[in-house]
């Protein structure tokens, strides 16, 4: 009898346990997917990441709304000084004029300066934003000068120059060096290099 309730008793064990394993191999794990990028919208060629946007060169902001060009495109008024020249009497020389900083083009990261220099035939002065020409960081508020660029109806060359702009954008600084050859007499051309140092507001 006591060992017919052994066998019983294995037996059930054995079912039980069986029984046990198969539920256990055969109940699926359940979770609940979240799409984190769901209710997020990135603008201008941005791409969603993990709930953040991850934005194309030119753009910024929690969903690439804000061009990087905004903060520089308009009207700005500018004071220069000649902080260096081999030309004589031109040193601590300044000027005050007005310059159009407009878009180049599709370009999302270069901008064009019309009026350089305070002069109505100077256009189209090239420059790109998001570089800085003596290294740092690529911060949108930087920006170069294109280099060795001759500038329109002139005999004046930029060397290089760079800038920044606040995060406002209502003031831009910066330098820029130019060199052009000048005729001390017909025979005794000089090259003259200048840096001029410039402060700019809108």
């Amino acid at each position: 009898m006591i060992g017919r309730l052994k066998h019983i008793s294995l037996t059930t064990f054995i079912t039980l346990s069986i029984f046990a394993l198969v539920y256990t191999s055969c109940k699926k794990d359940t979770y609940t997917y979240i799409d984190e990028c769901k209710n997020v919208t990135c603008q201008n060629g941005g791409t969603c990441f993990k709930g953040q946007c991850s934005c194309p060169a030119g753009f910024e902001g929690e969903n690439c709304e804000s061009a990087w060009l905004s903060r520089y495109l308009g009207n700005w008024q500018v004071d220069e000084v000649v902080s260096l020249s081999n030309r004589n009497g031109r040193q601590g020389q300044t000027s005050r004029y007005n310059m159009t900083i407009k878009k180049n083009g599709g370009s999302n990261t270069g901008f064009l300066i019309d009026n350089f220099m305070g002069n109505a035939d100077y256009n189209n002065v090239p420059c790109r934003v998001a570089v800085k020409q003596d290294g740092g960081s690529d911060s949108p508020t930087n920006f170069i000068f294109t280099a060795q660029h001759p500038i329109s109806n002139s005999i004046i060359v930029i060397e290089e120059g760079d800038g920044t702009v606040n995060y406002l954008g209502n003031v831009l600084s910066g330098k820029y060096t130019v060199f052009y050859t000048q005729l001390i007499t017909p025979d005794s051309p000089i090259v003259v290099r200048e840096t001029i140092s410039f402060t700019a507001t809108q």
